[in-house]
């Protein structure tokens, strides 16, 4: 089997792998409703952290899995991810209590999901590099998964009423291994690329050298902040949208709901567009885009978000946020490897993952305290563009710095 051939496969089997993670964690409030049922005296609390600790981990354990690619080689970590991931849903669907569900669900699968799915992102990094000519379309299509997830949640939700929660878990559980099997066949073991070139290609550390570690480190702690501000923001609809149309708007809950989804779909949209028109257009110009990004995001929240009085000037909103979150979230691979002119690409976004997860996990807290303090949400819109601005500042300093970087890495 010739490798192009093979890279498309690790690419297909990989996507639908990663899919199946990503619609148990989409699908987890129909799991809850069915869980409760089954542990009736069960905490609610207990399992909700349960769900809470597959989709937090990937972010902010995301050196963990770098570092065991390192020592072990991509298909070793798959490998173990796949087993753990297939076992963990194979015990919680055999699980009698909710103490078993989460050390099944909570935390044998909650792992296997760590490593299978950014081992599984970082396998398709590694085939389809910044050189290659479908390289925005493949690490694009990656990014855009989970927003695919909850498009696709009403047939998890087909799967429950079809069969049972147990029978779903063991359903994805098949998928998973098969798609892992096919992945740890195809890929031929190696390990992620350091590239030191700077370090290596000089006898001396130098002056220049020391300030393009400095350019280095500050280009991706920007980039870092500039993440950590629009995670803090992007799930604002999903967070706010529902309560707020019902509380502060007087429209249904429905309404609200129906809100939610167009943001997810459009969402959807933009990543995807940012997949298949990337290669032609976006390709080494991406660090250009997140700050325009950025300020329309800012000037959305003030003059549609913060002024909206009705379900139509809503859905304008959340349909034009949806759509520029889009390229912001997509291209974050094919960003990462723009920044540092290729250098330290797995460490640059694995550093991204943990900003990224930690303003996510910031963010639901922030805008529950804004209503607290306030007695409203409308607030949580000037939140919204205040920070979206910075993270504009930060990624124009993203662009600045690749600048500096590029001009010092010539001067070599």
């Amino acid at each position: 089997m010739d490798s192009e051939r093979k890279i498309w496969i690790i690419l297909i089997s990989s996507s639908l792998m990663v899919l199946s993670h990503f619609t148990v964690q989409t699908t987890y409030g129909r799991t809850l409703v069915e869980t409760k049922k089954s542990f009736p005296t069960s905490y609610i609390s207990l399992l909700t952290i349960t769900g809470a600790m597959v989709a937090s981990l990937g972010d902010f354990l995301a050196f963990h899995v770098l570092s065991m690619t390192r020592l072990f080689g991509f298909k070793v970590v798959s490998q173990i991810g796949t087993a753990a991931t297939v076992l963990g849903l194979i015990l919680a669907s055999m699980a009698k209590n909710e103490y078993q569900f989460f050390l099944a669900h909570g935390i044998v699968f909650a792992y296997g999901s760590l490593m299978t799915v950014n081992t599984g992102m970082f396998i398709v990094f590694s085939s389809f590099p910044p050189s290659h000519r479908f390289h925005v379309f493949a690490t694009s299509i990656k990014l855009s998964l989970y927003s695919v997830s909850i498009s696709i949640a009403p047939l998890g939700g087909f799967i429950f009423n079809a069969t049972s929660w147990r029978i779903t878990f063991l359903i994805f559980s098949a998928i998973i291994l098969v798609t892992g099997a096919i992945i740890c066949y195809t890929f031929a073991n190696s390990t992620p690329p350091i590239s030191e070139k700077v370090s290596q290609n000089t006898t001396s550390l130098t002056v220049a050298n020391k300030d393009i570690k400095v350019t280095m480190l500050i280009c991706s702690l920007c980039l870092a902040f500039t993440y950590f501000c629009i995670a803090l923001t992007i799930n604002m609809p999903v967070y706010i949208l529902v309560m707020y149309c019902n509380r502060e708007l007087g429209l249904s809950v429905n309404t609200g709901s129906k809100l939610v989804s167009y943001y997810g779909t459009s969402q959807m949209v933009g990543r995807l567009s940012t997949a298949f028109l990337g290669d032609r257009f976006l390709k080494d110009r991406l660090r250009f885009i997140n700050p325009l990004l950025c300020f329309f995001q800012a000037a959305l929240s003030v003059g549609l978000g913060y002024t909206a009085t009705s379900n139509e000037q809503l859905i304008i909103f959340v349909v034009l946020m949806g759509l520029s979150a889009g390229p912001i979230m997509a291209g974050a691979y094919a960003l990462c490897c723009e920044i540092l002119c290729g250098f330290y690409i797995y460490e640059v976004y694995s550093f991204k993952l943990i900003a990224q997860g930690t303003g996510s996990f910031v963010g639901q807290a922030v805008f529950g305290l804004i209503y607290d303090m306030t007695g409203s949400f409308k607030y949580s819109f000037i939140f919204n563009a205040v920070v979206q601005l910075i993270a504009g500042i930060f990624a124009i300093l993203v662009v600045k710095g690749r600048q500096t970087l590029q001009k010092l890495l010539n001067s070599e």
